[in-house]
């Protein structure tokens, strides 16, 4: 395989961003390519998983170091969200309306306890109410 095609058909896929940018590196340093900055880091980007490189587009980066911390923690929050949304799937077979927002605005203040005292929590609620009205929906 042409070591330009090895490197372009590397996506991230199960592994970590971590696991995923060392896969990276190695595949460079064994076909010894060049170390431009700009197209390591838009190779980089183009081999994450989607819904992580859609959010990593929106900002600029300088350096591959934050464009890779960015995308640990989007990571990170997608994983928070996708816990809430599964526990909100479940109270939704048990529960109706109301009694659901309360259940899991409560069990995300456990999960993000730091938002209720850093008064974050009006944008938050207005986001987890959008996510329960798109369950109720799918119901």
């Amino acid at each position: 395989m042409v070591p330009y095609q090895k490197l372009q058909n590397l996506t991230q896929g199960f592994k970590s961003v971590e696991d995923y940018l060392k896969k990276m590196e190695v595949v460079m340093i064994q076909k010894n390519m060049e170390k431009d900055k700009e197209a390591i880091m838009t190779r980089f980007l183009n081999g994450l998983n989607r819904e992580i490189t859609n959010i990593i587009k929106l900002y600029h980066y300088i350096e591959l170091k934050d464009m890779v911390l960015m995308a640990m923690e989007v990571k990170c929050q997608l994983k928070k969200r996708r816990k809430i949304q599964s526990q909100a799937e479940i109270m939704i077979r048990f529960c109706h309306g109301d009694q659901i927002r309360k259940i899991i605005i409560r069990l995300f203040l456990r999960e993000n306890p730091n938002h209720l005292r850093e008064r974050k929590m009006y944008p938050l609620i207005l986001e987890l109410n959008m996510i329960i009205n798109h369950l109720l929906i799918m119901i």
